[in-house]
C-alpha cells in the first residue's frame, strides 16, 4: 500500500528506492510463500515501470495548444518525471524479480548468487549486490573487534550491546549474506567464529539472568531469551557444545589462514621470479646496449684515426722520397720523425732511416694498418747516423759522426759488432 500510494503520487526517486532493495527480496524469497510474495512484488514492479514510462512519456511530448486552456506552472516541478537511472533501475529490477519468481530456488542465498552473477546483463543489480556483500564483510569484522571487547557478563551495557550483535547476526543469517557461493571464504570463516562465540556467550548471560539477574531494558531481555532459527548460532545449547563450536569454528579459520599463506607465499614467490627475470632481461638488455654503444664509438674513432692517418700518410708521401736501394736517401726525412736523416735503406719489408738523434728507426711494412706499421728503434750510437748498408741476410751495417761502425741483428734488433778506429766521422758505408 505504500508503495502503490508513492506510484500514484508519482514520487519515482521513492519508489525506487523501496522496490530497488535486494534486502526486501531476500526477505520475500526467504519467507513462507516466497512464490507468492515474489509474484506479487514482480506486479509491483511492472506497475511503478508502467507508470514511470507512462509519465515520462507524457513530460517529452509537446503540449496541444488550446487558448482555453489553464497551465499549470507547478505540475512538473512537483512530480518530476523519472529521471534516466531511475528508470533504468527500475527495469533492471522487473528482469531480475521475473527471474527470481520463475526459478525454483526460493531462498535468500539463491537471490545473492543471482544477483552477484548477472553483471553483464543486469549491472546496476550487480552493483547493490556487491555493496550488500562489501558491507556485510565489514561488520563481521567490526563485529569480531567489538565482541573481544565486551566487559563482564553481568554488566548491563554488555547485555545490550551482545543483544545488538544478535539482531545483526540473525538478519545476515536469514537473508544469506554470506551463506552464498560468491561469499568470500575468509569472512564467512570469520562469521563462523563471531557467531560461536556469540552464542557460547548467550548461553553463560542467560545463567547469569537466571540466577541473579541483569538490569536490561525490556527489548534487550527478550531478544537475549528470544529462540533463533536453527542453524543461527549453533553453540547457544550449552555451554559444553558453545566451547566445542568455538574451536571448531578456531580451528578451520587457522587451515584457512595457513591455506592463504601457502597461496600468498606461492603468488609471491611466483611474482620474485617473475621479477627478477624482468631485472635480468633488462640488465642484458643494458649491456647489449653498452656493447653496441661502445662498438660505435670504437669505430667512429677509429674512422677518425683512419682519416688523420691517411692525411699524414698522404702527406708523407707528398713531402719524403726515399731511395729504395741501399745508400744515403735523396729527400728530406720527415717521414721518419726526428729531423733530417743520414740514411735510409730496405730489407724485404723493412724500411730502416736514420735521424738526427742518434737512432735508427725501423718500419714493418707488413703489419700497416689504418695507415700506421710497427715501429721499432735500433739504439747505441754517440752520434748522428750517416749511413746505412745491408750486409748478408739479415745485418745491416750503420756509420756515425761518433767515429764507429754498427752492425745490428735484424731478426733480434741488437747490435752484435762495434767497429771502433777511425779518426773522423764516417760518412759511407758500402
Amino acid at each position: 500500500e505504500e508503495v502503490e500510494a508513492l506510484i500514484a503520487n508519482k514520487d519515482w526517486g521513492e519508489v525506487t528506492a523501496k522496490l530497488c532493495n535486494l534486502a526486501l527480496l531476500r526477505r520475500v524469497a526467504g519467507a513462507d510463500g516466497a512464490e507468492a510474495g515474489l509474484m506479487s512484488l514482480l506486479g509491483l514492479v511492472g506497475k511503478a515501470c508502467s507508470g514511470a514510462e507512462a509519465h515520462l512519456k507524457k513530460a517529452n511530448s509537446p503540449r496541444e495548444m488550446d487558448a482555453f486552456a489553464t497551465l499549470d506552472p507547478h505540475e512538473h516541478a512537483e512530480n518530476p518525471p523519472p529521471v534516466q537511472d531511475e528508470m533504468e533501475m527500475l527495469m533492471q529490477y522487473r528482469r531480475f524479480v521475473l527471474h527470481l519468481a520463475t526459478d525454483r530456488t526460493k531462498c535468500s542465498q539463491a537471490v545473492m548468487d543471482h544477483a552477484l552473477g548477472c553483471g553483464s546483463t543486469l549491472p546496476a543489480v550487480h552493483a547493490h549486490a556487491k555493496q550488500a556483500m562489501s558491507n556485510a564483510n565489514r561488520d563481521v569484522k567490526e563485529m569480531l573487534e567489538q565482541f573481544e571487547q565486551l566487559g563482564e557478563i553481568r554488566i548491563p551495557a554488555s547485555a545490550t550491546r551482545l543483544a545488538e550483535m544478535k539482531v545483526v547476526l540473525r538478519r545476515m543469517h536469514s537473508e544469506g549474506l554470506l551463506a552464498n557461493s560468491h561469499a568470500n571464504p575468509m569472512t564467512a570463516a570469520l562469521y563462523r567464529v563471531l557467531t560461536a562465540k556469540v552464542g557460547e556467550r548467550l548461553v553463560r548471560t542467560r545463567e547469569v539472568m537466571a540466577e541473579r539477574g541483569i538490569a536490561v531494558e525490556h527489548w534487550v531481555l527478550e531478544e537475549l531469551l528470544k529462540k533463533d532459527p536453527p542453524g543461527t548460532f549453533p553453540s547457544n545449547t550449552s555451554a559444553e557444545v558453545g566451547r566445542q563450536t568455538i574451536d571448531d569454528a578456531v580451528m578451520a579459520l587457522q587451515k584457512l589462514l595457513q591455506h592463504n599463506n601457502k597461496v600468498n607465499d606461492s603468488k609471491q614467490s611466483a611474482m620474485d621470479t617473475e621479477l627478477q627475470a624482468e631485472e635480468s632481461a633488462k640488465a642484458e638488455e643494458t649491456e647489449m646496449l653498452r656493447i653496441v654503444n661502445a662498438e660505435k664509438v670504437k669505430e667512429q674513432r677509429l674512422k677518425r684515426l683512419a682519416g688523420r692517418n691517411q692525411e699524414f700518410m698522404d702527406s708523407a708521401l707528398a713531402e719524403a722520397v726515399w731511395d729504395t736501394t741501399c745508400g744515403p736517401s735523396s729527400g728530406t726525412g720527415k717521414g721518419a720523425g726526428g729531423g733530417q736523416g743520414g740514411a735510409v735503406c730496405m730489407h724485404g719489408d723493412l724500411v730502416m732511416c736514420a735521424v738526427n738523434d742518434s737512432r735508427i728507426k725501423v718500419f714493418d711494412l707488413d703489419s700497416v694498418t689504418f695507415g700506421l706499421c710497427k715501429e721499432c728503434y735500433l739504439e747505441g750510437h754517440q752520434g748522428t747516423v750517416t749511413c746505412l748498408a745491408m750486409h748478408g741476410g739479415s745485418t745491416v751495417v750503420s756509420g756515425s759522426l761518433d767515429s764507429t761502425l754498427r752492425m745490428w741483428d735484424l731478426k733480434t734488433m741488437e747490435c752484435q759488432v762495434v767497429l771502433e778506429g777511425h779518426g773522423g766521422a764516417v760518412t759511407c758505408v758500402r
